[in-house]
């Protein structure tokens, strides 16, 4: 009976290659209500990254089920990547709201800035895995649900322009802080949510640090 308990509860884990469909869906419906934030200065120019891919994509990685007598394991991945245009639309709005709260047309004076981002984070493995051993009178079992982040960095060029045709040019790379997740049995989509949510975090946390960036190294220019 135990085992009859233990197989529904798995086979319902493993419908749909461990839900990864759903995860795909939620993804796509959360990003798709993403909207870009106009650009209020005439100063301060953010260009995203060019790429043909305006998609989300998602690809199955390592799949395997094994149904013995005495043991059942499993292990489902799904490699998913945000269409680069999403992810940097994330750190483009995160960037203009920074400017504005850090001032940073005050800390720069009568300079305007171009800042071109070439790569934001925007990837991530969702992956469902499980051991369940069935002994004379107990059920061991070990399952887990995680998103692992992959570390993309935030990478960027920027431009300072001043009124007598004076131009900067600078590369900047602001590290990827994002952290693994492990699901406490919410729903999938509360889980997949959870972990965007964490990405807008990060984004606007890249975004923030640089606008710190270009304020620590170009402030102190501003016109006597």
């Amino acid at each position: 009976m135990k085992q009859i308990f233990y197989a529904i509860i798995i086979s319902t884990l493993l419908s749909g290659c461990a839900g990864l469909g759903k995860i795909s869906k939620t993804v796509n419906q959360s990003t798709e209500t993403i909207a870009a934030t106009p650009q209020q200065h005439d100063w301060l120019t953010i260009n995203l990254p060019d790429s043909a891919a305006t998609h989300n994509t998602f690809t199955k990685g390592q799949n395997y089920f094994v149904p013995a007598l005495v043991y059942w394991g499993w292990n489902s991945t799904l490699n998913c990547e945000i269409a680069p245009y999403t992810s940097a639309l994330l750190v483009r709005n995160a960037i203009y709201k920074a400017a504005d709260e850090l001032q940073l047309k005050q800390h720069l004076g009568d300079k305007k800035v171009v800042i071109n981002l070439q790569q934001a984070p925007g990837k991530f493995v969702y992956e469902n895995k499980g051991d369940v051993v069935y002994l004379l009178f107990v059920t061991v079992s070990d399952i887990k649900e995680s998103i692992t982040p992959v570390p993309v960095d935030l990478q960027a060029t920027y431009e300072l322009h001043s009124p007598v045709d004076q131009t900067f040019k600078a590369t900047t790379t602001i590290p990827n802080q994002e952290q693994k997740i492990t699901n406490s049995w919410s729903s999938k989509k509360g889980f997949t949510r959870a972990h965007l949510n964490s990405l807008n975090l990060e984004a606007q946390r890249m975004g923030t640090e640089l606008v710190k960036q270009i304020i620590a190294r170009h402030g102190s220019t501003v016109s006597q």
